[in-house]
């Protein structure tokens, strides 16, 4: 539940504010609101782990994406691609609840 409502919160601030994400400082109003500890996010966000596996996403990302927006579900293992470009609501929620079922 947290982690959607933070997420939310960084697409406002990306959005909306117009503040780039890969400034460190940008998190600070946020951390507080959040709750969360100032020191253990620069630790963990500025590591080599978390470096190493942000760029292995964006890469896995570039080879998944054929269009914007993208919307895909990681799901028992496999990915599967919902949305690519413009689509209908409809349809992608008829590919989801396919996929529910199987």
């Amino acid at each position: 539940e947290h982690v959607f409502s933070f997420a939310k919160a960084l697409q406002t601030t990306y959005y909306t504010s117009g503040k780039a994400l890969s400034d460190s400082a940008v998190y600070i109003p946020l951390l507080k609101e959040f709750g969360l500890d100032l020191d253990d996010f620069k630790t963990h966000w500025l590591s080599e782990a978390n470096l190493v596996k942000t760029k292995a996403e964006f890469e896995r990302a570039a080879r998944l994406t054929r269009g914007f927006p993208s919307l895909h579900l990681e799901l028992n293992g496999s990915m599967h691609q919902l949305a690519s470009g413009y689509f209908k609501y409809d349809a992608m929620a008829k590919q989801l609840s396919a996929l529910k079922e199987e």
